[in-house]
């Protein structure tokens, strides 16, 4: 085959744009090209587009499944759990939360959370101490009213658990919130 200087020419622009696009996607999928991306986005509409974008080249094995939507909603927690597992399993009155497995007294500044009740999950979140991701939630109103209760009420048993050894050592000046410290009557004044 004679190759003229047309088709090696040809040849070379079209080896040097598929070189080129091989180089752009292992740039864009870095972790600075990505934390550049998010600092430019932050707090417009593009966040969660980028977030995702994070999350399907750096995250976990779940958190690229929740991006690619291979997790939906409805699935059975049970199959999730043989794929993605171990979690860290909190009951809430008849709901499951789904988290990642920390080890004890770690804090964590971001992190996802399946919703289960009845063995399927209804919602997923990724989240943040500066934003929310929710990739799908299907509990109703009501479903959510009720698991927003037995969150606040299993909150309000935690900090009781937490505050009873210092109110027994501390006494009154051991409450945890100051709305709830014993007030004195107020001063009398005498009238002029």
């Amino acid at each position: 085959m004679l190759l003229t200087k047309r088709t090696i020419r040809l040849s070379l622009i079209g080896f040097g744009i598929v070189l080129l696009l091989v180089v752009l996607y292992c740039v864009s999928t870095t972790e600075y090209a990505i934390s550049l991306a998010f600092r430019q986005v932050r707090g417009t509409k593009y966040e969660a587009s980028v977030i995702r974008w994070w999350l399907a080249n750096h995250g976990t094995p779940l958190e690229k499944s929740l991006v690619r939507r291979d997790i939906y909603a409805g699935q059975s927690a049970e199959e999730i759990t043989a794929l993605y597992g171990p979690f860290r399993v909190e009951t809430v009155g008849r709901y499951q939360l789904l988290t990642a497995l920390r080890p004890p007294g770690t804090l964590s500044f971001e992190g996802y959370q399946l919703t289960v009740l009845d063995g399927r999950v209804k919602a997923a979140t990724e989240w943040s101490c500066t934003w929310k991701i929710d990739f799908f939630d299907i509990l109703t109103s009501e479903e959510n009213a009720e698991l927003r209760a037995a969150l606040m009420e299993e909150y309000e048993q935690m900090r009781l658990r937490w505050a009873t050894p210092r109110m027994a050592i501390a006494g009154g000046l051991a409450y945890t919130d100051p709305r709830k410290f014993p007030q004195s009557a107020p001063p009398t004044h005498p009238d002029p």
